[in-house]
C-alpha cells in the first residue's frame, strides 16, 4: 500500500459527540502522524454540539411526525459494480428525493445553515472521489453510508477510518456480527432518523431513492425498517468488481486512517466480504414481496442506459414521462466523455478470482 495521504479535515468532525469518544476510546491506539487530524476532529466534534441540539430542539418533533409519500427505493450491489452510476442516472429523473454531499456529511445539522454549509463544502471538498474520477458537488446524489457512520457506532465506513480492526468493523457493519446489545436498534432508528429528514427536507412529495453498497445483505433488516421498500440489485463481471473493490479500499484507507497502516490482504478480505454477501443476498432477495425487486446487468447499463431505466419502471409499475427521459438524457450527454479507470490485464489475478468466486460467474454467466 503507498504512503498514507492524510486528510486534515476528516469526516468524524461532524460526528455526535458521544458516538465519537466511543469509537475513539474503541480503536486506540492511533498514528503519530494523524495528530494534527484528531485535534482537528475534536475540535469540529465539540463546536457542533451546541448547533446539533439547537436542530434537535427544532425540528424533533416536525421528523418524527413526518410520513413518506411512499416507501423507499434502495439500490444495492457490491462496491464497484456500478451503483454509482446507476444512482446518477435515476436521481435525474425528477421522480425520487436522494441524500446529498452535504447532508451526508453533516447529517447532525443537515436542517439548519444548509446553504452555508454547502457554500464551504463547495470550496474544500475534492473534485472527484478519491478512489475514481466521478464527480463531487455538495448537491449531487451520495450514498447515505457515511452518514450513518457519523451517526451511529455501526459503518462500513469505520474500516478505513480504523483500518487495524477493519475486518471486525467490516462484518459488524455488514452482517451485524458482535454486536452490543441495543446497538442494532439504534442503527434503525438512526437509519429511519436520516430517511426522514432527508425526505423532509425536500418537501416530502417525493419517494426517496438510496444508494448503498453496504446494504447488498442488508435485505432483511431494510425491509423490517421500511416496510414496503423496494430494491434495485445491480451485478458485475466480479474480475472488475474485485480488482477495483482494492483500489477503492486503499484509497479510502490512505486518505481517512487514523492509525498506522500495515500491509494487509485486501484482496483477500475483499473476496471472503463477497463470498458471503453475495449468497446472502441471493437468500434474502426470496422474501421480497413481488414486484419490489429487480435486478440490474452493469454491462447492459452501462451500454444503453435509457433502456435500462424504462426496464427498472416498467418492473415496478411507475410512469416514465418524457419531462424525465429528456432530464435523463441531458445529464447522459454532459457525461458522454466520461470513461471508467482501466486496469492492466492480469491473468493469474482473474484465475484466482473466478475460482473463488466461481458461484458468481455461474449465477450471472459470466465469462472467466
Amino acid at each position: 500500500m503507498r504512503k498514507r495521504e492524510p486528510t486534515l479535515f476528516h469526516p468524524l468532525a461532524n460526528c455526535h459527540w458521544r458516538v465519537f469518544l466511543r469509537l475513539y476510546r474503541r480503536h486506540w491506539p492511533y498514528s503519530f502522524r494523524s495528530i494534527p487530524t484528531q485535534m482537528l476532529t475534536w475540535a469540529g466534534v465539540l463546536a457542533q454540539i451546541p448547533g446539533n441540539a439547537l436542530e434537535r430542539r427544532i425540528y424533533a418533533d416536525p421528523i418524527r411526525e413526518h410520513e413518506f409519500p411512499e416507501p423507499p427505493t434502495f439500490i444495492v450491489g457490491h462496491w464497484r459494480s456500478g451503483t454509482t452510476f446507476l444512482h446518477n442516472v435515476l436521481s435525474r429523473s425528477g421522480r425520487f428525493a436522494f441524500i446529498n454531499l452535504a447532508q451526508t456529511v453533516r447529517p447532525l445539522g443537515a436542517m439548519r445553515f444548509a446553504g452555508a454549509f454547502e457554500k464551504l463544502l463547495g470550496r474544500i471538498a475534492p473534485e472527484e472521489r478519491m478512489a475514481d474520477s466521478v464527480q463531487l458537488a455538495p448537491k449531487e446524489p451520495q450514498e447515505e453510508e457515511l452518514a450513518l457512520a457519523l451517526m451511529g457506532s455501526v459503518s462500513a465506513f469505520h474500516s478505513p477510518f480504523f483500518p487495524r480492526d477493519a475486518e471486525r468493523n467490516s462484518n459488524r457493519a455488514l452482517f451485524f456480527d458482535d454486536l452490543e446489545p441495543g446497538e442494532l436498534e439504534t442503527f434503525r432508528a438512526n437509519y429511519d432518523l436520516l430517511a426522514r429528514k432527508v425526505s423532509l427536507i425536500d418537501g416530502g412529495k417525493r419517494p426517496l431513492l438510496f444508494k448503498n453498497p453496504s446494504n447488498t445483505a442488508r435485505l432483511d433488516f431494510l425491509r423490517e425498517t421500511f416496510p414496503g421498500a423496494r430494491f434495485i440489485h445491480i451485478v458485475r463481471h466480479p474480475a472488475d468488481v474485485a480488482r477495483s473493490s482494492v483500489r477503492m479500499a486503499e484509497a479510502l484507507t490512505r486518505h481517512l486512517s487514523l492509525q498506522p497502516l500495515r500491509e494487509t490482504p485486501v484482496m483477500e478480505r475483499i473476496l471472503m466480504n463477497y463470498a458471503r454477501i453475495i449468497p446472502l443476498h441471493l437468500e434474502q432477495r426470496e422474501r421480497i414481496e413481488p414486484g419490489h425487486y429487480t435486478e440490474v446487468r452493469y454491462e447492459d447499463f452501462r451500454e444503453d442506459p435509457m433502456k435500462g431505466v424504462e426496464d427498472i419502471y416498467r418492473n415496478f409499475g411507475w410512469e416514465l414521462d418524457d419531462d424525465s427521459r429528456d432530464s435523463i438524457r441531458t445529464y447522459l450527454d454532459s457525461i458522454a466523455g466520461f470513461r471508467p479507470n482501466q486496469r492492466p490485464k492480469d491473468p493469474d489475478l482473474a484465475a484466482m478470482i473466478a475460482d473463488r468466486l466461481a458461484f458468481a460467474y455461474d449465477q450471472w454467466g459470466y465469462d472467466p
